[in-house]
């Protein structure tokens, strides 16, 4: 998938029909957990696997979680950085609290009720990889529906970064 710039995240009539009740946290996230909060939302509404339930949207089935990053929370730890050029007293609490990769994945998880595994990876190859993993996680057995395995990413930069996110839903084979 083609990067996108940091737009794609603004609260359009698209993106909160998406989202259904905007997350609590939505105006303190990083640019990575807004971009995969998203990106989650759109690839379980493609695959007819979100519903709505009080305006909130939830993930209909047990579905995990799993994306590769080439790049981690690195724009957020660098952005998180500047703010303590001044002191500790300048440091951001609200991009601290983004400092990990997983925590965009965490976000997505609870603002859509996912009940599976959520993990991170870091890769060269983030797509194939959770990919990959995911589909070793459906052979091991348990008790799943599916899990979406992705790639996302934003890459550290310029103002207007560059955002890659993309899931797919990957299904247990079956026998």
């Amino acid at each position: 998938m083609p990067p996108v710039r940091a737009d794609a995240c603004r609260l359009t009539a698209e993106n909160r029909a998406i989202l259904g009740r905007l997350p609590e946290r939505w105006g303190r996230m990083d640019l990575l957990s807004q971009a995969t909060l998203l990106a989650v939302g759109r690839t379980l509404l493609a695959a007819g696997l979100l519903e709505e339930h009080s305006g909130a949207r939830r993930a209909r089935g047990r579905i995990g979680l799993i994306a590769g990053s080439r790049w981690g929370s690195l724009a957020t730890d660098l952005a998180y950085a500047k703010t303590l050029a001044a002191g500790l007293d300048g440091a951001s609490p609200a991009l601290f609290s983004y400092t990990l990769p997983n925590i965009a994945l965490a976000e997505a998880a609870i603002h859509y009720r996912l009940t599976g595994p959520v993990y991170a990876l870091l890769s060269a190859e983030p797509m194939a990889e959770a990919e990959a993993t995911a589909r070793l996680w459906l052979a091991a057995g348990g008790d799943l529906d599916c899990l979406l395995a992705g790639e996302t990413d934003v890459l550290p930069g310029d103002d207007d970064p560059e955002i890659i996110t993309e899931f797919r839903v990957i299904w247990p084979a079956r026998g």
